[in-house]
């Protein structure tokens, strides 16, 4: 005969389920912790950075560059570039950059974004920059676009700084419409160019593709880390069945 169980003590039987039910909840909590931290990345969008203080960037240009007549440097938009109709309404945006005609020719400032603050760029002699410079309206804003001054009037037109020097608006101001249809064909040639070129000559690796697969390792981790823990989880489970004495159904075998 089996010889009976003793009060209050726990059968082989029922060890084995307590420890297995603890080694299961012990993984679940570590696996639940580890993936909590990429879900929630994906839930919540990263934090804008804080918006630049125009105003204070102007003036902080104004002393660097030793003077009110200061001018900020505009850029297209990649949508005004693209001839996305809807960017006419907002079709530049700052290139944190700002001139001044002095000195007998023109200053450059910059917001440095290594140092987080407005810095001299350099100077040239440019006598006819600087002078056109100075017949620009308070309403006007002036735009690079590949090596050309171009002026953005309140009105919507576009139109050269310095015609003479123009390689593409030698001639009279142009609706912003129009420069657009224009100036986005221009952008689509670059591009096409660009991707034959890729093709051609692989264009594959190089920083951003580096960074890519760094940030593919980073995310990868957290899961990594969790399918290990599953798998030691379930490792330490199979062990404790092993160890444990089986459920005795027949004679004791201690009393034979």
């Amino acid at each position: 005969m089996a010889a009976p169980s003793r009060p209050g003590r726990p059968s082989p039987a029922e060890r084995r389920r307590r420890r297995t039910r603890t080694l299961a909840l012990v993984v679940a909590i570590a696996l639940v912790a580890t993936l909590a931290v990429p879900l929630a990345a994906l839930a919540v969008p990263a934090a804008l950075p804080a918006a630049v203080d125009g105003s204070q960037d102007r003036r902080d240009a104004e002393e660097v560059l030793g003077t009110d007549a200061v001018h900020e440097v505009w850029l297209w938009t990649t949508a005004f570039l693209r001839g996305d109709g809807d960017a006419v309404a907002a079709p530049v945006e700052t290139a944190e950059q700002w001139v001044a005609a002095k000195d007998g020719g023109t200053r450059t400032a910059w917001r440095d974004p290594g140092l987080d603050r407005v810095v001299l760029a350099g100077s040239d002699d440019d006598v006819e920059l600087a002078r056109a410079l100075g017949d620009l309206a308070p309403g006007e804003r002036l735009v690079t676009d590949e090596g050309d001054w171009l002026v953005l009037g309140e009105d919507g037109t576009v139109r050269a700084l310095l015609p003479e020097r123009s390689g593409g608006l030698a001639g009279a101001p142009v609706t912003l419409a129009d420069f657009q249809t224009d100036r986005s064909a221009r952008w689509e040639a670059v591009l096409a160019d660009a991707q034959d070129g890729q093709a051609v000559g692989g264009g594959s690796g190089g920083p951003a593709a580096d960074g890519d697969a760094a940030d593919g390792v980073r995310a990868a981790v957290p899961w990594a880390v969790g399918a290990a823990l599953l798998l030691t989880g379930t490792a330490l489970v199979v062990r404790a069945r092993r160890q444990d004495p089986a459920v005795v159904t027949g004679p004791d075998r201690a009393n034979g």
